[in-house]
């Protein structure tokens, strides 16, 4: 267990202690506490390098969500990120008996599950105003100043189809029991696609002085929450959306296989399932697949963004179809661009198929037919031939720290 250490207000006089309290002990509430990560969202800590989220931020409190199940829920606070993120933040006293046990984890997955089931319909009537007919619409009242609404449009929408999402526990402490079992999510690599964070906002006073410190903590993250399959199809020219979550049993289930050793069979295309199986048993250490979505799967070096990563993509429901490919997902990556597009030319004696997609800033290795070894040996080749090439250019490039 860490040592406690208290802060001290150094002042002209000699040094004053600040006292650690909970936001109950000072008459606030969780009304409190949300309104003030509302108005200073960069107090969750969420901008760095690996998460690439920054810029503006438009906030909604307590719009309603009807889940698949038809059942109405109400995030606290929903972010949409210029940088093209969506966060959730749920928050709670540390008094709250919800963080005891996993009821506010299960109610972060309704967000999640209940996002990744709307149309753009309903995601304009959720963020919109009357004015707005299209998502590209609300982006453009949201963020007036950012230089392509129709791209970031298309990103927030992506990325809510496919849950891709920062979801975050906001408390003014965290019982160990959430701790814990959050680390047992963090075991369980055959789950999928969400981002989980605690964070703590612990307020200290001093003396009888108003006002407080508000000192931000972060006690455990982990980037896999709940299996999930998003699956969208067309009739009669209309999206049909189904969105399947593990149950929180199911979830309690999987979590003591995870720490076991044992993983249940994954939700996803079986010609892709195969290829990411073959792949994680010759994978190199700290490259292993991230995620099991019905479609895809991604490969997420440590050190890179991750809207910088690997992708296994499925292009075909019913057909042995699988790419091998590498992605570029965010404006703040795309300079690296004039870096992989020559790849396409140099590596063709390596591999005869490479193509660079120019529309989605992609490195594509199309592999029909091939058996799931095969496409998993590509990969890995795949992988070390081009990592150096981005490494390099993640080292040449300049980005702007943010002062909080």
């Amino acid at each position: 267990m860490a040592e406690k250490i208290t802060p001290f207000l150094l002042t002209e006089t000699g040094c004053l202690p600040w006292q650690k309290r909970t936001l109950r002990q000072l008459g606030k509430d969780e009304h409190f506490l949300e309104e003030v990560i509302g108005k200073n969202p960069r107090i969750l800590g969420l901008e760095d390098r690996r998460t690439q989220l920054r810029g503006e931020y438009a906030r909604f409190h307590q719009r309603p969500l009807k889940t698949p199940l038809g059942k109405l829920v109400y995030p606290d606070i929903v972010f949409l990120c210029e940088s093209g993120h969506i966060v959730i933040v749920e928050v709670k006293l540390a008094d709250n008996s919800d963080l005891k046990d996993r009821s506010v984890i299960e109610q972060v997955l309704d967000y999640a599950s209940s996002l990744a089931a709307y149309t753009e319909e309903k995601i304009v009537k959720l963020f919109g105003e009357a004015k707005d007919q299209s998502f590209v619409d609300v982006v453009r009242t949201k963020f007036p100043n950012t230089e392509d609404p129709e791209e970031l449009a298309e990103r927030l929408l992506g990325r809510m189809r496919s849950a891709e999402l920062h979801l975050v526990i906001a408390c003014d402490g965290a019982p160990d029991g959430l701790r814990e079992f959050v680390r047992g999510v963090t075991n369980q690599s055959a789950l999928g696609g969400f981002e989980l964070r605690v964070v703590e906002l612990v307020p200290y006073t001093i003396g009888d002085h108003s006002g407080m410190l508000l000192l931000p903590a972060m006690p455990v993250r982990t980037e896999i929450v709940a299996r999930t399959a998003v699956n969208v199809t067309y009739e009669e020219g209309q999206p049909k959306v189904n969105v399947v979550v593990s149950s929180l049993d199911e979830m309690a289930d999987e979590f003591r296989r995870a720490q076991s050793g044992v993983v249940k069979e994954m939700r996803m295309h079986p010609a892709l399932a195969a290829v990411v199986s073959a792949y994680d048993e010759i994978a190199v250490q700290g490259l292993g697949t991230s995620g099991r979505a019905w479609h895809y799967c991604q490969i997420k070096p440590n050190d890179w963004p991750s809207s910088l990563h690997y992708e296994f993509l499925s292009y075909n429901r019913n057909d042995n179809d699988i790419g091998v490919e590498l992605h570029l997902e965010n404006k703040d990556v795309k300079p690296i661009a004039k870096f992989l597009e020559p790849l396409a030319g140099q590596l063709q004696s390596k591999f005869s198929n490479i193509a660079w997609d120019p529309k989605w800033g992609r490195l594509v290795l199309r592999m029909r037919g091939a058996t799931p070894s095969v496409v998993a040996e590509t990969m890995k080749r795949f992988i070390a031939e081009t990592r150096p090439v981005v490494d390099k250019a993640l080292a040449e490039m300049t980005a702007t720290p943010y002062v909080l």
